[in-house]
């Protein structure tokens, strides 16, 4: 995985370095969930632990549908599209924005739940989320609009004054991004990103050297909270207000009680 995000890496080289003005908005886009035909529940498979399987979560039956690869789609399970790609097309956002150890100040969702199927979690899903200090703009959408320079089926377009440059995909490889990114070379080393080995190689120089990975534990918790977040203002169609410090859910006690799930059986913290 050396040098697996060449593509992402430029860009954020050229948006620290001023090339684009403020990047007051970034706009990812993403083809829509699955909803799911209905199919009937069965006994588990003799070599699958049903009950270790779902562990903390709320007991349904079996359904092959709804455990391996299809769990992302279950609420209970994944999340839907925003929980699966959206954390890696995020994390890339959230680094490139210099946001990997902040969170929102609101979010607030649209969109369309399935209206019949196996699954739960939203087909069609717009979120947005505000950032302060400095202000900026996160939107996640699936479909959303595509980048009209790449094509790729999902990505985010970084929106500055000057101008605007997209990045494909998510934070593994086969990144891709506009021709006048890859020619930018900085004149200095200001603002300039670090330059990731690759993700393996990366973990491996830090448990040498005590250094922070560049996805630290941090950045990971932060982009799965926009996520979760995302996912709750969506479920109860109003806005959220975010304490980013206590991670809280200001002045909304039902909000926050979905933050967290009680378990089941011997599975709960």
């Amino acid at each position: 995985m050396a040098d697996a995000q060449p593509a992402a890496f430029r860009a954020c080289s050229l948006i620290r370095n001023g090339q684009l003005g403020k990047v007051s908005k970034v706009t990812c886009w993403h083809y829509a969930s699955p909803a799911g035909d209905w199919t009937p529940d069965t006994d588990p498979p003799a070599n699958l632990d049903y009950d270790t399987w779902l562990g903390p979560q709320r007991w349904i039956p079996y359904n092959a549908k709804r455990t391996h690869g299809a769990f992302r789609w279950m609420l209970e399970y994944g999340g839907g599209q925003i929980r699966d790609r959206g954390a890696h097309v995020m994390s890339i956002a959230n680094w490139i924005m210099d946001a990997d150890d902040k969170g929102p100040v609101s979010i607030e969702a649209k969109g369309e739940p399935p209206h019949d199927g196996m699954y739960n979690s939203a087909v069609t899903m717009e979120v947005t989320y505000q950032f302060r200090n400095p202000d900026w703009t996160l939107v996640w959408a699936q479909p959303g609009i595509p980048s009209s320079t790449l094509d790729a089926q999902y990505g985010a377009v970084y929106w500055g004054q000057t101008g605007n440059l997209t990045v494909t995909l998510g934070d593994g490889a086969g990144t891709a991004t506009d021709q006048a990114v890859k020619d930018y070379s900085a004149s200095c080393d200001c603002g300039k990103a670090f330059r990731s080995p690759g993700h393996s190689e990366n973990f491996e120089d830090c448990i040498r050297t005590r250094d922070k990975p560049i996805m630290h534990m941090e950045a990971a918790h932060r982009v799965a909270t926009l996520c979760i977040l995302g996912n709750i203002a969506f479920q109860l169609r109003r806005p959220l207000e975010w304490d980013a410090v206590n991670e809280r859910v200001r002045d909304d006690d039902e909000a926050n009680r979905l933050l967290s799930r009680p378990g089941r059986g011997p599975w709960h913290l």
